[in-house]
């Protein structure tokens, strides 16, 4: 049974613009220095507070660390997509941002280099002329036809990016299941 994804870079691009994600590599950082800085440290900390001997574990939390391998997920996932998703996609959400930016038919026919296009699509690409009165009209529908084909791409690379993408959700997922648990538990005294 063949797995069927049906995510878009466009879909891949949302993911990937969205809080979680952006705020996650945070982490990258956080949690070597961390280590780093505990790594000096005696395992257990004893304190004497009030004629009592008070232990304390030193360690990474155990959520730091899935944070961490989320963090390194989501930037594979995000290098793979800086790599690997074609540059219409990236460069422009619409037709107008591409007009907008000066692009024209030498643009679109580099985009279409990137994309496996039909033949119709890449006849009617060589045959914008714009000295034509509906070039606009044309270069725009070729515009969309491009980049749809673009977008649908190197579906094994979409592939990767969405399940790195899963993968560091899923860690994320796991650290607030843990913690809703244990206020849960300390609510209710289990």
């Amino acid at each position: 049974m063949q797995m069927k994804i049906q995510k878009s870079w466009d879909d891949l691009a949302k993911f990937g613009k969205s809080k979680t994600v952006r705020t996650a590599y945070i982490w990258l950082f956080v949690v070597p220095l961390a280590a780093k800085a505990l790594l000096g440290l005696k395992q257990t900390l004893t304190f004497d507070i009030a004629g009592e001997n008070v232990s304390l574990a030193i360690g990474l939390p155990f959520s730091w660390k899935l944070f961490f391998f989320s963090a390194v997920s989501f930037s594979v996932a995000t290098a793979l997509f800086q790599f690997k998703c074609p540059k219409i996609i990236q460069e422009h959400d619409d037709y107008a941002g591409f007009v907008s930016e000066g692009k024209g038919k030498l643009h679109l026919d580099e985009y279409a280099k990137e994309a496996i296009i039909d033949p119709e699509t890449r006849q009617e690409l060589q045959a914008l002329d714009p000295r034509n009165s509906d070039f606009h009209k044309q270069l725009c529908e070729v515009y969309w036809k491009v980049r749809e084909a673009a977008n649908i791409s190197d579906s094994t690379t979409r592939k990767f990016c969405l399940v790195f993408n899963y993968i560091g959700l899923i860690l994320i997922t796991i650290v607030a299941f843990e913690n809703v648990c244990f206020v849960i538990r300390t609510t209710v005294n289990w």
